[in-house]
């Protein structure tokens, strides 16, 4: 029952900074969306779609040598995936 309450606010975090970081990349605001991006990534590190979107706002803001590696690792996640098995 210890673990619950912190587990919850993990997860409510991560959700709060995708949520923010698809509405600012919906937006336009990239560099905001990077960093909700980040910090959403780095609550739930498996998360391939996470990777995916991080990979499509460094594309978006020019900066293909970090977006390139990125789509690597979203590829590598997703094989993990068990939704499309």
């Amino acid at each position: 029952m210890k673990y619950i309450i912190p587990l919850l606010l993990l997860l409510s975090a991560c959700s709060s900074h995708r949520q923010d970081a698809e509405d600012f990349f919906e937006a336009e605001n990239f560099e905001q969306a990077l960093f909700h991006f980040e910090q959403a990534l780095k609550l739930n590190p498996n998360d391939w779609t996470l990777t995916y979107n991080l990979a499509r706002t460094y594309e978006e803001l020019n900066e293909f040598d970090r977006a390139i590696p990125l789509y690597g690792k979203c590829l590598e996640k997703s094989l993990n995936d068990t939704r499309f098995i």
